[in-house]
């Protein structure tokens, strides 16, 4: 086929299609430079049949993949047949206006401009419309007319007419007529081409039938561009093909995005200039496969490369290095041209008239292109064995070149650290940039992108043109903005890519994965073509084209600018900046087709840990000192990033290099810091999902990150300022401070009251401010960030400018205030502006409000100081080395930006700014300050608030955050809301505590179980709820004692007439330790005993206790700064000690499993405890008699010493079977410890069944042995010096006496009378008091004795030795009042008591802490049944049912008894009787003791302590402290009556009520509130709703409730109420025989929906939440109604109609791949261990309920979250109980699933498919069409049994990445499922043991992973 042209005005004939050329009006339009030498075969064809639409009049669309394909065609065409071109690119932000007429200002009056459409058809051009699917549906149709008529009416009221008709009336009416009719004629050469790409294969709107029936189309198929002038070598061609092979049909398949063709003759050109890469390096510049395109794709471009034998990985052998950078000589190249075209620049500018492109654009260029030049690059390339060095010609800019540095060298640009990889990679980028070619760096987050750009450029002398991408771009943001000048005339004002493509800088793109691809594609001809056409029709032309047209002309400079053309720079490059996300593919769809065509890439990966840290060690001053610390920190970093869990993978995100140099600094600046708080600062740990947090807590253990010393924790912070005033100090921290005060007047003030937490935040925001760093506080809201702000603005005395964001804000909005004044736009400095100009600190507040695509320019702010505003000046660093002008603001060294921002996730569901930009900023969570800090600051607040309310209220709130971080509260409670209630009760004294909490919790008053919760809150903190009056008081009777009687006297005799005298053998022992012990800290379930009424009952707590273990002993000590008491309490499987203070909420709990070995249930461990507060203030005795090991614990500094003594020999333990067995000892022959001390505080320890007694002196190492005459049957302490001694076999008591002046020596006693005392004595204990009642003389030792199974209280007396040196011992017995019932009931009373054991009786140690004697001496409390108080002990006050026993308190000097009820604590769940006899350890009764001022501590065995108040003083303070709560009695008003009479006429009728009914449904679904007409209302009467009053029944119809007043519910007459509820039952009936259900299947459905419907509701809160944010709506711009957009004020003061914007949802772009739910698989344990073991401990029954929780919290979410429930039992691994695509409907199928679990695991066969169940889930999950897949696993733990070891388990769980899986025990032996739950990875296992902790477990695994992704 043959083209031949015969010039300018002749012909084109290509075959036998013949065209006449004219000669052209405007040449300067002609594309030039477009047509190949020579035409292919294909070009030629696809020319021919342009050249035939054209001689048809028909226009053309031309179709086929993206590139550059298709316009080149077009503009082949419009060259070879010389005609005129109007292009524009069509995008979303296109209007009408840019098609036809544009409303233009001139000399005050608005006028019309022609735009591209009616210039082509008036002149005759040729219109190019590119992009048409990403236009607007409603913009091309204003074209159809035109299209098909060549008519179209103007806006100005001209027409353009048909020629042919146009003609015919000018011929008729001459052309006077024609223009006072203002007709225009449309040219018979007027021609369109439209390209674009077939939809829906592409995405994109599809072409309008109408505008499509007017085009004749042409497929233009994707062609390889190979070079011409040489033939393609064989590795071409191979690449060649598989590209080819991806764009095939058949490939269509693999969801693969098109190879760009397009592009090999690029790199065709970079391989001539290094022909020594390998194939692969060019096919990873073309096709970035690795990390960009998933998992999936990449490896299915493997396998299509395997097919054409093209390798993919690049040999580490073949790089690239550079060697060198030197400038030229001489200009090169383009230099003389560059100069010439730059040379009448003056004449440019005025010839250009209005044409403020071309002023401003070329301004510069005489300065900017004779400066820039070529520099020549040396650089090695190393490809197997070849070794070669190039010399390459690189353009450059005009600014001089930076020399390059060594490999891991520090250069002298910004901070440059050279690294080999660096080095390389910025050789790859001089390779690419000498080719001409464009190029985009593209990888992770915080990888280095745009410093490695920076660096080009400083390398190569260029300015950078920083442009920030963002989702709301518009093209107009990117290309020219509209403006007015001074005059009020519009103008186009260039963007900063423009200015840069005009003056040869280097423009980066920074935000590739944000930007609209519609609003990108405005690009793709400057990047292809390298020409641009602006909005104001000024077109940039490549500089050999503008050259060529500048030439044939003979055109000046001047001449070209008039005719708007301007000349692109030849060293204009571009480089984009894209960030890759690998944890889910569909983050990476930016790097589309058509993004694929625009560049060449490079990818930049992550450093290794050995880069990473040389990189950090160079830019972090004194890297030697902190070199150890830096690589830990770089360690954990990588070894989080090189983990395939995704919990880990999501944490790395956290730790980029950027973030990992800011630890480095802070380390760097603080040595002393902890690394492990700085690690859970970046990773912002406090506001993590709980699995994520408890996995960062795990990795930081394992890589020995240590918390910080609690000693140093708890140093006091506090704030000073130097003596001269120059410097601030915070703690640790310091920072010079301004010599004087500027703009004073913007320094906040604020009321703020210093504490601890706060001082401590304080503190490592100084830290980090002092380096220079940005900083951000996040947190819940209320937790004081506005305050912090403020406060450390005013102590640094920095002026403060405040910009609050919100939905709404703009980049426009954030950075300028347009205004218009006098009729001009007048852009006014936004605060971000000033402070960057005055050296302000910029407060940005609430910040995740604001869409990340808008905040993400702060980070750019941030990172380089750099950002473009609107008005077309640019903010640039204080150190920017170009000239200054007066559109640059040089950024004060001094700004700094302080942004405020709501933690991420549920439930403020605002954006993720953390996510997005939270390694940016010096990150600082901010919370609600520590209980003792938050306290100090509310007695500041409410200095008359009394101390007990303000400590009931923080314990209050901060259970009620506990509950919010466990998902139990939605809201989580901030100290804000306590603030004000404290200022409240400041104000108003007289106020009911209560009632003032109202003004916080009644926003959760519609909700019935979150109030039934928050009731709960304040019953447990003993606020009283609003029925709890005054007279509510209920105290303990007290009963007057009878008389003691004296049972008689007898004389100590000595025991053995031969020895009167023992004497001990004094020996030495030692200390092993002291060691530290394994410390945690748990959160006990307790509450106030005074919520209800007034008692001695001040506040109780439960030990958390499971099956196999019980309490063994107590004792209280002072804790280690004496402010306190501690109570101790001693567990016995495992071994532990529980520590708290009396009253509080948490506990230590010490573990001694290292020297007690947990051995399950094969052990009955007997541990006892005793204080040695008298000697040793705050350590305790732990003696396990079993093995005889005695313990020395400190329980301030948490350390055991383990005391070694000869006398004391230990009983080591025995191993078998892998199994730790306990000694087995004769009966009767353990050591047991005395329960009171001897003479100096000496414990006393004595060997039963044995003659040996021991005295341990630990204070001075030595230790006193004697032996009995007899072996010892029990030894009962008298005093510190006295005992009574029981030998065995030997029914009569003697005396031990020990010598005071001498130690070592003893006396044994005994009776004359033996028969005085009982042969068995329970218990002794001495009285430190004299008693009125008993007449004895002085220095008389008394004890309170009971014998065994007595209820009576003797006292002995122990008279001093008389003349003769005898011993008198007097016996007196205090007759109780003790009531005595039938023995059988007693027996069976004590059977069931817990405070007694279960009656086993054999196992009943009675030792150990049964009675108590207070610290008065002459108190002593003990445990007395129920059934044995007499009955006028309670008066009117009787036991509540369940009552435990009572306290009986005798008062021996006042001679009176009280009973004191043990009544069910609340929440305390005594689990005696549910144990089996088998784990039964012991049968402990209550253990007592006592605590400060005299008050007890009492604990039973179902891990129930109760703390008492039995001081008379205590208790009168106390009680008027509880009086104070419930406010006055009288008005707080000013007295008088607290009840407030308000009367309201209602109208006659409004509240009457007629009887229930159904009501009307309204069609519209209109909510309807009050009145009694509509179904489905809120606050009405009469009809089925909810919130109302006097309805048969609710019905939700998904409005808003109006819930109406109590006291109108209440006043509901009964027979209306009867009516309503026999209404009410019969649409129950009704409803379950629609889905045929009987009534005894609803009932069983709604006791299980019962006991999860908190959960429920909780869940489904938080999936309402998350819809409702993904639904939120956007802003639809270029709208004829709505708000004002404030990017188009210029078209507002033009007249133009669509300049407003409104919100609604953007509906999804056509094309875009399909939203796809989450889909979750619960695989359910059916196997028949979970029926057998149902009875033992309800697993089968909690999986049921979960199961329940999960489909009754999904319905309705199907369309987000699809689930199915599946089986594994002994039968097989896969039961199917529903399915995901039709899950439950109703009550009755998700009941008859329930059922069919209940059956299969009653009638399967036995055996475990659990492995094979997970294996088969996975790989079916892995497979299904989902955005996400979840797997939890139900089972029990009693996995060895069928020899599943953890690892298969863990394998299973992990072994795919697509799938996120865990496992939940339901059921255990032992601590299987401990065991299995450490062994597995973190977050993939989970223990659950109680029915109430399965939901939370779910839930929990939910909003935790599920939700998190969202």
């Amino acid at each position: 086929m043959s083209i031949v042209r015969n010039g300018a005005e002749g012909f084109i004939k290509i075959g036998n299609v013949i065209k006449t050329i004219r000669k052209s009006k405007s040449p300067h339009l002609i594309p030039v430079n477009y047509l190949p030498e020579p035409l292919s075969a294909t070009l030629s064809q696809h020319l021919q049949w342009i050249l035939q639409k054209d001689v048809l009049g028909q226009d053309v669309f031309l179709i086929g993949p993206p590139g550059k394909s298709k316009r080149q065609l077009a503009l082949m065409y419009s060259e070879l047949a010389h005609m005129e071109v109007e292009y524009i690119s069509l995008s979303r932000d296109v209007t009408e206006s840019d098609l036809k007429q544009r409303r233009e200002i001139r000399a005050g009056s608005a006028v019309y401009a022609d735009e591209c459409a009616v210039r082509a058809a008036l002149e005759g051009r040729l219109l190019v419309l590119e992009g048409l699917e990403k236009a607007e549906r409603n913009v091309l149709p204003v074209l159809n007319n035109l299209l098909e008529n060549r008519e179209v009416q103007l806006e100005d009221g001209r027409f353009i007419m048909h020629p042919s008709r146009y003609d015919f009336l000018l011929g008729k009416h001459g052309s006077d007529t024609m223009r006072e009719w203002r007709l225009l004629r449309c040219s018979p050469d007027f021609r369109v081409i439209a390209l674009g790409l077939p939809v829906p294969r592409y995405r994109g709107n599809p072409l309008d039938p109408p505008l499509r029936s007017r085009f004749q189309c042409r497929r233009v198929p994707a062609e390889p561009a190979l070079p011409a002038d040489r033939p393609p070598s064989d590795k071409l061609l191979q690449l060649t093909s598989f590209g080819m092979a991806i764009n095939a049909e058949e490939a269509r398949s693999l969801g693969l995005p098109d190879f760009p063709l397009d592009n090999l003759a690029a790199v065709a050109e970079l391989w001539n200039l290094v022909p020594a890469m390998p194939v692969q390096y060019w096919l990873q510049r073309l096709y970035p496969f690795e990390g960009a395109l998933g998992r999936e794709a990449a490896d299915a471009v493997k396998q299509l490369a395997k097919k054409f034998e093209l390798p993919t990985q690049l040999d580490h052998a073949s790089q690239i290095s550079m060697l060198g950078l030197t400038a030229s000589q001489s200009a090169a190249g383009d230099n003389s041209t560059s100069q010439s075209a730059a040379g009448d620049n003056s004449t440019s500018q005025s010839a250009a008239g209005n044409n403020s492109t071309s002023q401003s654009a070329a301004g510069d260029n005489s300065t900017s292109q004779s400066a820039a030049g070529k520099a020549t690059v040396s650089i090695r390339i190393e490809a197997a064995l070849l070794s070669k060095r190039i010399d390459l010609k690189v353009p450059t800019g005009p600014w001089p070149l930076l020399a390059s540095s060594k490999s891991d060298g520090c250069s002298s640009g910004g901070g440059f650290v050279n690294t080999r990889y660096h080095s390389g990679l910025l050789a790859d980028l001089m390779v690419t940039h000498a080719g001409g070619q464009d190029f985009a760096l593209i990888g992770p987050r915080g990888c280095g992108k745009f410093t490695v750009a920076c660096q080009l450029a400083r390398q190569l002398g260029y300015p950078l043109a920083h442009v920030v991408l963002y989702r709301d771009m518009s093209s107009r943001d990117l290309l020219q903005q509209r403006v007015t000048d001074a005059e009020g005339d519009t103008q186009w004002r260039p963007s900063a890519l423009v200015q840069a493509a005009v003056e040869g800088h280097l423009a980066v793109l920074d935000g590739l994965h944000r930007v609209d691809r519609g609003t990108f594609a405005v690009l793709h001809r400057l990047l292809g073509d390298r020409e641009l056409a602006l909005f104001d029709g000024t077109r940039l032309l490549r500089h050999d084209r503008y050259d060529r047209i500048k030439a044939d002309h003979g055109w000046s400079d001047s001449d070209m600018a008039a005719r708007r053309l301007l000349r692109i720079h030849p060293a204009f490059r571009v480089v984009g900046l894209g960030e890759l996300s690998p944890a889910k593919q569909q983050a990476n769809q930016w790097l589309s087709d058509e993004m694929l065509t625009a560049f060449l890439f490079h990818s930049v990966r992550a450093l290794s840990a050995d880069e990473e840290a040389g990189l950090l060690m160079k830019l972090v001053p004194n890297s030697q000192s902190v070199e150890p610390s830096v690589k830990r920190l770089v360690g954990f970093a990588h070894r989080l990033r090189d983990s395939s869990d995704p919990s880990h993978m999501s944490l790395a995100g956290s730790l980029s290099t950027r973030q990992l140099l800011r630890l480095s600094r802070c380390v760097a600046a603080d040595p002393q810091v902890n690394l492990r708080e700085l690690l859970e600062r970046a990773c912002l740990s406090r506001f993590l999902p709980r699995l994520a947090a408890q996995t960062l807590a795990q990795c930081l253990d394992e890589a020995d990150f240590k918390p910080p010393d609690s000693a140093a924790a708890e140093q006091p912070i506090t704030c000073s300022v130097s003596s001269d005033g120059t410097r601030i100090h915070i703690g640790s921290a310091s920072a010079h401070l301004p010599p004087e005060l500027r703009n004073e007047m913007k320094i906040p003030e604020t009321l703020f009251y210093d504490n601890q937490t706060h001082m401590r935040v304080l503190e490592a925001m100084l830290r980090d401010f002092s380096i220079g760093e940005h900083l951000l506080l996040i947190g819940n809201q209320g937790v004081g960030k506005n305050k912090l702000a403020d406060h450390f603005l005013r102590l640094l005395r920095r002026p403060r400018e405040y910009v609050q964001l919100h939905r709404d804000t703009t980049v426009h909005s954030l950075t300028l205030q347009p205004t218009v004044l006098d009729g001009r736009i007048a852009f006014q400095d936004s605060p971000l502006v000033r402070a960057c100009r005055f050296g302000h600190v910029l407060v940005v507040d609430e910040a995740d409000k604001a869409p990340t695509h808008v905040t993400c320019v702060l980070k750019t702010l941030a990172e380089s100081g750099e950002m473009a505003l609107p008005d077309g000046r640019r903010i640039v660093p204080a150190g920017w080395a170009g000239p200054q002008s007066p559109g640059v603001i040089r950024t004060h060294p001094d700004f700094r930006l302080l942004v405020l921002a709501n933690r991420p996730g549920f439930p403020f569901l605002g954006n993720d700014f953390f996510g997005a930009l939270g390694d940016t900023f010096a990150c600082h969570p901010v919370d609600n300050p520590q209980q003792d800090s938050e306290l100090h600051m509310l007695a500041q607040y409410g200095p008359d608030v009394p101390q007990q309310v303000l400590q009931k209220l923080v314990s209050m709130f901060a259970d009620l955050r506990a509950m919010s971080d466990e998902g139990n509260l939605q809201y989580p409670y901030s100290t804000r809301e306590l603030v004000n209630i404290v200022r409240h009760l400041q104000k108003f004294p007289g106020e009911r505590l209560s009632s003032v909490l109202q003004n916080v919790f009644d926003f959760d008053s519609h909700n019935p179980e979150l109030r039934s919760t928050l009731a709960d809150v304040l019953t447990k903190h003993g606020i009283p709820a609003e029925s709890v009056g005054h007279h509510n008081v209920k105290l303990s009777k007290q009963l007057p004692l009878p008389s003691p009687v004296l049972l008689g006297s007898s004389n100590l005799l000595p025991a053995n007439r031969f020895s009167p005298f023992l004497t001990a053998a004094q020996s030495q022992f030692h200390l092993k330790g002291p060691a530290d012990l394994p410390v945690s800290s748990i959160r006990l379930d307790g509450g106030s005993g005074r919520s209800e009424h007034f008692s001695e009952l001040e506040s109780f707590a439960c030990i958390p206790l499971d099956d196999t273990d019980g309490l063994a002993d107590i004792c209280v000590t002072c804790s280690d700064d004496g402010s306190h008491r501690l109570v101790h309490l001693a567990t016995i499987n495992p071994v532990r000690v529980y520590s708290m203070v009396p009253g509080s909420r948490t506990a230590k709990v010490l573990d001694f499993t290292e020297i007690f070995p947990d051995t399950g249930h094969f052990y009955k461990p007997r541990v006892h405890l005793l204080s040695l507060e008298k000697t040793m203030p705050h350590c305790f005795l732990l003696h396990e008699e079993m093995t005889n090991v005695l313990l020395l614990v400190d329980a301030g500094k948490r350390q055991v010493s383990r005391v070694k003594s000869q006398g004391l020999p230990e009983h080591p333990l025995a191993s078998g079977r892998n199994l730790w067995r306990w000694p087995t000892l004769a009966k009767g022959s353990s050591f047991r410890l005395a329960d009171s001390l001897g003479l100096d505080g000496s414990p006393v320890m004595f060997q039963q069944g044995r003659d040996h007694v021991e005295l341990l002196d630990l204070r001075g190492g030595w230790s006193l042995s004697l032996q009995l005459p007899a072996p010892i049957s029990n030894l009962q302490p008298l005093s510190e010096t006295s005992w009574i001694v029981q030998f065995v076999n030997n029914d009569s008591q003697h005396i031990l006496l020990q010598s005071p002046q001498e130690l070592h020596q003893f006396s044994l006693l005994q009776l004359e009378q033996p028969e005085l005392l009982p042969q068995k004595i329970q218990w002794a204990c001495p009285l430190s008091t004299d008693l009125p009642s008993l007449r004895v003389q002085p220095e008389t030792q008394l004890s309170a004795v009971s014998a065994a199974g007595g209820g009576h209280l003797s006292v002995l007396s122990l008279a001093p030795p008389n003349a003769e040196g005898l011993h008198q011992l007097s016996l007196h017995r205090i007759d109780s009042l003790t009531h005595k019932p039938p023995a059988a009931a007693a027996a069976q009373a004590r059977t069931r008591d817990p405070m007694f054991g279960s009656g086993s009786g054999g196992l009943a140690d009675p030792r150990f802490s049964q009675f108590c004697l207070l610290p008065d001496g002459r108190s002593l409390v003990r445990c007395r049944p129920t059934d044995q108080v007499p009955p006028e002990a309670f008066g009117n006050r009787q036991p509540a049912i369940g009552t435990a026993g009572v306290l009986e308190l005798t008062d021996l000097a006042a001679s009176t008894v009280s009973y004191l009820p043990v009544e069910p604590p609340g929440p305390a769940v005594h689990r005696l009787a549910g144990r089996p006899a088998s784990w039964l350890v012991s049968d402990l009764p209550r253990l007592l003791a006592q605590t400060a001022g005299g008050d007890l501590v009492s604990a039973d065995q179902s891990g129930s302590v109760c703390f008492w108040q039995v001081a008379p003083a205590g208790l009168e303070t106390a009680l008027a402290e509880w009086r104070r709560l419930l406010g006055d009695e009288k008005s707080a008003l000013g007295g008088g009556s607290r009840q407030m009479l308000i009367e309201r006429q209602l109208p006659p009728g409004s509240s009457s009520l007629s009887g229930p009914k159904q009501g009307k449904v309204d069609p519209t679904g209109a909510p309807h509130v009050g009145g009694n007409m509509w179904a489905g209302g809120t606050g009405g009467r009469d009809t089925a709703g909810l919130g109302g009053v006097g309805g048969p029944y609710r019905l939700d119809a998904g409005h808003h409730v109006y819930q109406v007043p109590d006291e109108i519910k209440r006043a509901v007459p009964p027979e209306i109420s009867e009516a309503a509820r026999e209404m009410a039952r019969k649409a129950w009936r009704e409803r379950l025989r629609e889905i045929e259900m009987s009534e005894h299947d609803g009932e069983l459905y709604d006791t299980y929906l019962r006991r999860v419907r908190p959960q429920v509701s909780s869940l489904r809160a938080m999936l309402q939440s998350l819809e409702a944010k993904g639904k939120e709506r956007d802003w639809l711009r270029h709208q004829t109604q709505g708000d004002l957009d404030d990017g188009k004020l210029v078209e507002g003061l033009v007249g133009e109609r669509a300049v407003y914007r409104r919100r609604g949802e953007r509906p999804p772009e056509l094309g875009t791949p399909p939203e796809k739910p989450k889909l979750l698989r619960v695989l359910v344990d059916v196997s028949g261990s979970m029926y057998r073991f149902n009875g033992t401990d309800q697993r089968l029954e909690r999986q049921l309920e979960a199961c329940l929780m999960l489909m009754e919290a999904f319905e309705g979410f199907e369309t987000k979250f699809a689930y199915e429930f599946r089986g594994h039992s002994g039968e097989g691994p896969d039961w199917n109980f529903t399915s995901a695509v039709r899950p439950p409907a109703n009550q009755k199928q998700r009941l008859d699933a329930l059922k069919a679990m209940l059956a299969h695991s009653q009638f399967c066969m036995s055996g475990d498919h659990t492995v094979e169940a997970i294996d088969c889930g996975v790989r079916q999950l892995a497979t299904a069409e989902a955005d996400e897949r979840f797997l939890v696993v139900f089972s029990d733990a009693n996995l060895d049994r069928y020899g599943i070891h953890p690892k298969q388990l863990s394998r299973a769980l992990t072994q795919d990445a697509r799938v996120t899986a865990c496992a939940i025990f339901l059921g255990t032996l032992g601590n299987q499922a401990t065991f299995l739950r450490e062994s597995l990875p973190s977050g993939h296992a989970f223990v659950c043991l109680d029915n109430a902790s399965l939901p939370h477990i779910l839930q929990q695994f939910f909003t935790s992973t599920l939700l998190a992704t969202d």
